[in-house]
């Protein structure tokens, strides 16, 4: 008879050059891996900028409020006086016209300083990524917008000084979320 013996076949393979293409495959992803950090510190870089930014413009904003008030009670105050002065025959029409015409002047000022505060608001809020929304706006008491507020020394670009930035979006106590 026939013997069976049985035989087994080992099959090696080595690629000569592939060598060359792994070390380059892992320079490639470490290249992609620093590449993405980079562009991630940019990221966090320009979205702070943009937060200082916005948040310098809402500091500005509020301190023209701040100082629109004092005009308007002033022009007030001197419209009252010239209208006074018209009742007894003191003051021309002219007189008047000019009052009416510097309190309106006055006030457009104030709106116009409050609509910059709360557009400087939304656009602080949009760069930190919060709910965009004023939820604490009182038309009826004029110094809701800066009471509270810590305003830095001087107008120099710094770090957010207290209160931070997302406290001052923070909606008031009286509104209700645990619905």
């Amino acid at each position: 008879g026939y013997v069976d013996i049985p035989l087994g076949f080992i099959n090696l393979e080595w690629g000569v050059y592939e060598g060359g293409k792994r070390v380059a495959d892992i320079r490639k992803a470490d290249s992609q891996v620093r590449s993405a950090m980079i562009q991630a510190e940019i990221l966090s870089d320009t979205i702070a900028f943009q937060v200082n930014e916005c948040y310098q413009q809402f500091v500005a904003a509020a301190r023209a409020i701040d100082r629109s008030e004092k005009p308007v009670e002033q022009t007030r105050e001197t419209y009252r006086i010239v209208q006074a002065r018209a009742r007894e025959g003191d003051a021309t029409a002219a007189e008047v016209f000019e009052a009416e015409t510097s309190v309106t002047q006055a006030e457009q000022e104030y709106q116009n300083a409050i609509y910059d505060y709360l557009l400087a608001l939304a656009r602080l809020e949009y760069a930190m990524g919060a709910d965009v929304g004023c939820h604490y706006f009182s038309p009826h008491e004029p110094t809701f917008l800066t009471s509270g507020i810590t305003f830095p020394a001087d107008d120099s670009p710094s770090l957010l000084p207290e209160p931070t930035a997302a406290e001052l979006i923070t909606p008031p106590a009286s509104e209700s979320t645990d619905d």
